[in-house]
């Protein structure tokens, strides 16, 4: 059976004192998921998007800012051409109980992160998934275990099926990235008028579901 690869990037981060500046209001993941049969294809060509838009950097959504959504449509348009498909998991933070285990960053991250992982190891056959880095190594071993304890308790399970790379090694990591923060872009109001539309015109022709 073919392996589906998935690879996951966010948007925002874990502090859910909104109000605090450069905090977000949303936290969004996004997992690529490819085939196995399309993989040498969706990296040689994102790797050629990556040059175009980006010349020696990483695809980082970062780097286009709400104003330039002309840029971002560009980007969006030849991205959404890859042979992938797209899921998201989005967390309004305001929702958050603030007095909870979730408002200490180790336990946000791993649960948030658990709600994905919980519907592609159940739904994905044979998958191997590649995430971006959090934190320190002692942190990558701790998500680790979690994962494997938790979302792949399958004595004949691959022990290599859920990794950690930092996005600067790993292009579909830095798709991931670009798709996570437009879509937040969206949730967060910063993209106006009518480049919503075109942004989520884009993005549902990818996306299999948003949780």
């Amino acid at each position: 059976m073919d392996k589906t690869y998935a690879y996951v990037d966010e948007s925002g981060n874990s502090d859910l004192g909104i109000s605090k500046a450069g905090s977000s209001r949303f936290f969004v993941i996004c997992s690529i998921l490819v085939a196995e049969k399309n993989l040498q294809d969706a990296y040689h060509c994102a790797e050629a998007l990556r040059r175009k838009h980006f010349q020696t950097g990483e695809i980082k959504s970062s780097k286009v800012r709400a104003k330039d959504a002309e840029r971002r449509v560009r980007i969006l348009t030849d991205l959404a051409n890859l042979p992938i498909k797209l899921y998201f998991v989005a967390v309004e933070k305001e929702r958050i109980y603030k007095d909870g285990g979730l408002q200490f960053k180790t336990s946000f991250v791993k649960h948030i992160n658990g709600l994905l992982y919980n519907r592609l190891f159940t739904n994905c056959h044979s998958l191997q998934m590649m995430v971006d880095e959090h934190g320190g190594a002692e942190f990558q071993e701790s998500l680790k275990a979690y994962v494997e304890d938790r979302y792949m308790g399958d004595l004949f399970g691959d022990d290599h099926a859920f990794q950690t790379k930092s996005s600067k090694d790993d292009v579909l990591i830095q798709v991931a990235d670009f798709f996570a923060g437009s879509v937040a872009q969206l949730y967060e109001q910063k993209a106006v008028g009518i480049i919503t539309e075109v942004y989520k015109k884009i993005l549902r022709e990818q996306t299999l579901g948003i949780l």
